[in-house]
């Protein structure tokens, strides 16, 4: 390609209503102001329609669509602004890097002063300490091109760098608005017939006949796997028309091979299509054209790789070959396509983001015929509209061509990532692959249990994970259908090692007590005694003799850890104390998407609450899903186990002896989830004494989900030993059961504590299943006096707390068991 030096097309800034934020309380609910009436009639506006979407549910329709979506991205946009303005460093030094007179280095401590907000692509403002005391208003921007651990390395534009000292500067950060004004513009051009066909699809066509498609398939993992070539006949017959067309891909299950599959059948089967592939990442777009590429069936020069201008900073990154085929000249020269550059190729291959200069380019709804956008779980609804607004239609004209769309990713895995919680809360961060398939087009039937193959395929031969490891995600996420078909060259290399507790199972619990610290400037946590385990562990993997005589490899070792002032900590533990480089720490989301044969994660939280956004069961699904041969977990069980999934994967890491680090305790699951019992010191040495109790026997002829009332005694203490009576709600019988220690009977028990005056007593649930009805704190439970009637409830009903006397209810099933 030629370079072509001329004006891009204009996008509208778009600028948000930054009144916006004031309609949410601190705790990012929405709210309306006392000063609601001074408000801009564009925010009154908003909040109207804001509290009927909530309303609602927050249930996008085709009638709010138009309206809701654009408003969500406006908020989102708002908050960043108006919190990044109020952020200010001071006294940062500026130091010119040795290698370009473009490029400097800005110290500072990243992980306690940058905010959360920017990243790489977003700019600082400059201001040196003597503008700032004279109030000078002179700004320097710089774009952000690489965050270290103690300086960003920051370009300026060309007519600014020599006037720029390495002296002390005021620091403001800025967002780069340029994703939100695309998705705007996207939202804001979307036709009425592709939001009510398209993006709310009610019908499809008919699944391909595989009889009449037959192919010959050019993977040869796609030879055997019944799912995939399902998928592909599928997307080539176009069989979702006007509905996108869905490929679900849990962990491992060959979804890019897919997309590969079907984009080398769409060459050979219809030469004169052409197919436009998007995803939310540079990364996935690279890969997707480096394995057509590797398959060999496609001509390369049909081929088009257009890359924005930040990958200029990263092309160590991008294989030669993709550059060569790319608008990066072999001089790394910037080049920017015209419509005509475009329209000479065949399959185009670019981010969300840059499919919106094709739609300033206006290259129309009659070019593609396939939209292809892989990553849409990990991407918001307006990002992947983008692609969409600017080349789908639906129309009944016969020469205009049918566009047809698919959607690859995983909707149990981790969305996009949103900064403010009130965006969050509205559903901004859903996806629209995850919307779309709570949709009734998109539902499994009810019956067979299986998918509209017409709309929508999930693939099942998982080829990452150990048997073992697949178990855990497979239980919890995916129903049980994935089957693990791995290579055992691959993910059999750490059986027998010394390391496991089981020499067969390639996992590991460690039970780490630890402290859960915060620093008073950083919200972020960490907890120094992993780190210490983690590092140990890293130790031992790295002296592990493979069967094959190997090693493995420092760069095959991932280290995940939710925290980013964790991953901060760990990376500092490991460089300074191993010498190593080469292990990647990252949070969840950086390792979205990448595969290591050892995984390590460490928890963090201890002794706490609440375990915060470790209770995100897509957050837990990406972490134990990146494990090829052996997956090592620290952190505390007790704390873990407040939510009902990390009870689920503690309970199957004791089941199959693969816990170290001492006795792990396993609570019973509660309907919702466990709750941390947060005492006063008082209260904390009374429960050292507690007196674990357990019903010996409860009503054999209960019906299932009876409801027993329990009048409790006066217990007597000192003999260890009481009664209870229960009341059956059917019936009116009364029965009694003996209340004995729990050394007298082998069956699991699950306490209610009740405050006495003298001390802490426990009124057990009896449970021999899973499930356990109990109360929540202490400090919510009724201590009623001078009736033996009132009911444990979430609530206090009184302040007396004279005498020890409680209500509170069971739930039994046809077995006489608690549920």
């Amino acid at each position: 390609m030629r370079r072509r030096n001329f004006q891009r097309p204009s996008l509208p800034s778009y600028n948000p209503n930054l009144e916006l934020p004031k309609i949410f309380s601190p705790e990012d609910q929405l709210f309306q102001p006392t000063n609601f009436a001074s408000l801009s009639s564009s925010t009154k506006s908003a909040f109207r329609e804001l509290v009927e979407y909530q309303n609602n549910e927050h249930q996008l329709t085709a009638k709010t669509y138009q309206f809701i979506a654009p408003l969500l991205t406006e908020i989102e946009d708002a908050h960043i602004q108006v919190k990044l303005e109020y952020i200010r460093l001071l006294n940062k030094r500026l130091e010119r890097h040795q290698s370009s007179f473009h490029d400097y280095k800005l110290f500072m401590d990243v992980a306690k002063e940058m905010p959360p907000e920017a990243s790489e692509g977003d700019y600082v403002l400059l201001r040196t300490m003597e503008d700032v005391k004279y109030e000078e208003d002179k700004d320097y921007r710089l774009s952000i091109t690489r965050v270290n651990e103690t300086y960003l390395e920051v370009r300026t534009s060309e007519h600014c760098r020599n006037r720029l000292e390495a002296t002390n500067y005021e620091v403001r950060f800025r967002k780069d608005r340029t994703v939100f004004r695309f998705e705007q513009h996207a939202l804001n051009s979307l036709p009425s017939a592709v939001i009510e066909n398209v993006l709310f699809p009610k019908k499809c066509g008919l699944p391909a006949d595989p009889n009449a498609m037959k192919f010959e398939w050019c993977s040869n993992s796609v030879k055997t796997n019944p799912e995939q070539q399902q998928a592909v006949r599928n997307i080539v017959n176009g069989s979702a028309y006007p509905a996108p067309y869905i490929l679900f891909g849990p962990p491992g299950t060959g979804k890019t091979t897919t997309l590969v599959e079907t984009i080398a059948q769409i060459r050979k089967v219809k030469p004169e299509a052409n197919i436009l592939v998007c995803a939310s990442s540079n990364y996935a777009c690279n890969e997707i054209m480096s394995r057509l590429l590797d398959l060999n069936v496609v001509d390369e020069t049909d081929m088009f790789r257009y890359l924005s201008k930040s990958q200029m900073r990263k092309l160590d990154t991008i294989e030669d070959r993709i550059l060569e085929l790319s608008n990066i000249d072999k001089n790394q020269m910037f080049n920017i396509p015209t419509k005509e550059d475009l329209q000479g190729y065949k399959i185009i291959f670019l981010t969300l983001v840059t499919a919106g200069r094709l739609h300033l380019l206006e290259m129309g709804t009659n070019w593609f015929d396939y939209i292809i956008v892989d990553e849409a779980g990990s991407a918001t609804e307006a990002s992947t509209v983008i692609p969409i607004a600017g080349f789908v239609s639906v129309s009944s004209y016969l020469k205009h061509k049918r566009n047809h769309v698919v959607l690859a990713g995983d909707p149990k895995q981790l969305g996009p990532v949103i900064c403010h919680r009130s965006a969050e809360k509205l559903m901004y961060g859903r996806s629209m692959l995850d919307r779309l398939m709570e949709l009734e087009l998109y539902k499994p039937d009810e019956k067979s249990k299986r998918y509209n193959a017409a709309c929508l395929t999930k693939l099942l031969q998982n080829f990452r994970s150990h048997k073992n490891i697949l178990d855990i995600p497979n239980k919890l996420f995916y129903d049980n259908e994935l089957l693990a078909m791995a290579k055992p060259a691959i993910t059999d290399i750490c059986l027998h090692q010394q390391i496991l507790p089981n020499k067969k199972v390639p996992i590991i619990f460690h039970s780490v007590y630890g402290e859960t610290l915060k620093e008073d400037d950083n919200p972020s946590l960490f907890n120094l005694e992993e780190c210490k385990v983690v590092l140990n562990y890293i130790r031992k993997v790295l002296l592990m003799t493979c069967p094959n005589g190997e090693k493995i490899e420092p760069k095959e070792i991932g280290v995940i850890s939710p925290y980013r002032r964790q991953c901060v900590e760990l990376t500092k533990i490991i460089r300074k104390t191993l010498k190593l480089y080469d292990i990647e720490v990252g949070s969840v989301e950086q390792f979205q998407g990448q595969e290591r044969k050892v995984i390590i994660l460490s928890t963090v939280r201890s002794n706490t609450e609440t375990i915060g956004f470790l209770s995100n069961p897509k957050r837990l699904n990406v972490s134990i899903t990146r494990a090829k041969a052996l997956l090592i977990i620290v952190g505390n069980p007790i704390t873990l186990q407040l939510d009902n999934k990390w009870h689920k994967l503690i309970k199957y890491c004791v089941e199959q002896k693969a816990c170290k680090g001492g006795f792990v305790p396993l609570k019973k699951h509660v309907r919702g989830r466990f709750k941390d019992k947060r005492k006063s010191s008082a209260q904390k040495a009374l429960n050292d004494q507690l007196k674990q109790l357990t019903l010996e026997k409860l009503p054999e002829s209960a019906p299932k989900k009876t409801i027993l009332h329990h009048k409790a005694p006066t217990p007597s203490t000192s003999s260890g030993c009481t009664s209870a009576s229960f009341t059956d709600d059917n019936t009116d019988d009364e029965t009694t059961a003996d209340l004995v220690s729990d050394s007298e009977l082998d069956d699991i028990q699950v306490d209610i504590n009740v405050l006495t005056d003298d001390e802490e007593i426990a009124i057990p649930c009896f449970n021999a299943s899973e499930d356990v009805l109990t109360t929540d704190d202490e400090d919510e439970i009724d201590e009623s006096t001078n009736n033996n009637d009132e009911t444990i409830t979430a609530e206090p009903k009184n302040d007396t707390n004279d005498i020890f006397a409680a209500e509170f209810e069971f739930h039994i099933d046809s077995f006489g068991f608690a549920q």
